[in-house]
């Protein structure tokens, strides 16, 4: 595994020897942050129950030497690895207790990451009134903090609870306000992660045409920043986006083809085949 994963590994021996310096030296809170580190990487390993250990250990220390931000870090891990094992439950528990470590230190900026991150735990499992709440109030204290580029992430991720509900006028309307911040921030991957959305509720809604000028959109800003599965994926819309004007529309079918061909650079027999 090492052999293909060479820096990973490289990492988890480097915070495996600076956990034992630490260790011997009495220097319990980088003892804590090797040990948070090291779970990282056990995590990036797919190393599920390695990586639990070392969390859990990095979260005894930041306790007990009350390290209030090493705590609540560790925890955020450790949601992490139950996320990722789809153990959205425990996930989630284990977030909750990191928003109460980041109400009590009044960090804004974590508590918006963290109510955002425990939404999209309910959105996983389909609990939507619960994932709305938490994006609800993760929008407030985002913009309370003054987290541009994480309320345009909220409002995006809103925006998917109302489309996977069917709610695709509700979804276009926090999509909008999204984009409208993920471009005044510059953050170009939310962008196009957004714009991408916005085409998918419009396929939804069989306005296909309508669908076109997102994608064409998405495609060349994840084209251009280097993002391959998301520029094939959205070569795959376009192609169906395409395939519903040619339904619905054929008369305008030949020139959408051209038009998008023209716009993102994808051979017209690649969107459009004979």
């Amino acid at each position: 595994m090492c052999l293909l994963l060479r820096e990973i590994c490289e990492a988890r021996s480097h915070n495996t020897q600076a956990k034992e310096i630490f260790a011997k030296a009495g220097d319990f809170y980088n003892e804590a942050d090797a040990l948070k580190k090291l779970g990282e990487t056990w995590q990036r390993l797919d190393e599920y129950e390695q990586a639990i250990a070392d969390y859990e250990q990095s979260q005894t220390i930041s306790l007990q030497i009350g390290s209030a931000k090493g705590e609540g870090e560790a925890l955020s891990g450790l949601g992490e690895v139950f996320a990722d094992q789809y153990r959205y439950d425990k996930a989630i528990a284990t977030y909750a207790k990191a928003l109460e470590i980041s109400r009590q230190e009044g960090d804004l900026t974590r508590q918006g990451v963290t109510l955002n991150r425990i939404g999209q735990f309910y959105d996983s499992t389909s609990q939507y009134p619960q994932a709305l709440s938490f994006y609800e109030q993760a929008l407030a204290v985002r913009r309370e903090a003054g987290d541009r580029a994480g309320e345009g992430t909220t409002l995006n991720n809103i925006g998917l609870v109302y489309r996977n509900q069917g709610r695709n006028e509700e979804a276009l309307s926090y999509y909008e306000q999204s984009l409208e911040i993920r471009r005044a921030v510059g953050d170009r991957a939310g962008e196009g992660t957004t714009l991408r959305n916005i085409g998918s509720v419009l396929i939804d809604q069989q306005q296909y045409t309508q669908s076109l000028l997102p994608l064409q959109q998405a495609y060349l800003i994840f084209k251009d920043i280097g993002i391959a599965t998301e520029v094939s994926n959205i070569q795959i819309g376009l192609t169906i986006a395409l395939k519903g004007v040619r339904d619905t529309s054929p008369a305008d079918y030949p020139q959408q083809c051209r038009t998008t061909a023209e716009a993102t650079g994808i051979p017209l027999t690649d969107l459009c085949p004979p």
